[in-house]
């Protein structure tokens, strides 16, 4: 669990891609503001919490890739206006909370994936 490290504010880059993870709590990374880069691609992650992400204002690559993701609530990511790519696999189904579908204008990676939400 990441949660025994001390606070990471100045983090702007965390690459733990190719690590074999099949879990990995992010409420770490929840005061990490300036976090630009997560790449968390080519694990095994079966679940993963974004909520902690809310506050990664900063946030512009989430990349997602190449795990083993069934679903994936991705309502944290369009408080995210930064983010320019967002990668998960097609397999996943990406879910949302049903409040979040009036918003004008999410974030651009989110935009073309609206299709793909299934609304709750």
């Amino acid at each position: 669990s990441m949660s025994r490290f001390p606070p990471f504010n100045a983090l702007r880059w965390f690459y733990v891609h190719h690590n074999q993870l099949e879990g990995l709590d992010l409420s770490a990374l929840s005061s990490c503001a300036s976090l630009e880069y997560l790449v968390l691609s080519n694990n095994r992650l079966r679940q993963l919490d974004l909520t902690p992400l809310i506050k990664c204002s900063e946030m512009r690559y989430l990349l997602l890739n190449d795990n083993e993701l069934k679903m994936l609530d991705v309502s944290p990511l369009f408080h995210l206006y930064r983010l320019e790519a967002f990668s998960v696999d097609d397999e996943t189904q990406l879910v949302a909370e049903s409040r979040l579908r009036c918003i004008q204008d999410p974030p651009l990676p989110l935009a073309s994936r609206l299709a793909r939400i299934e609304w709750q």
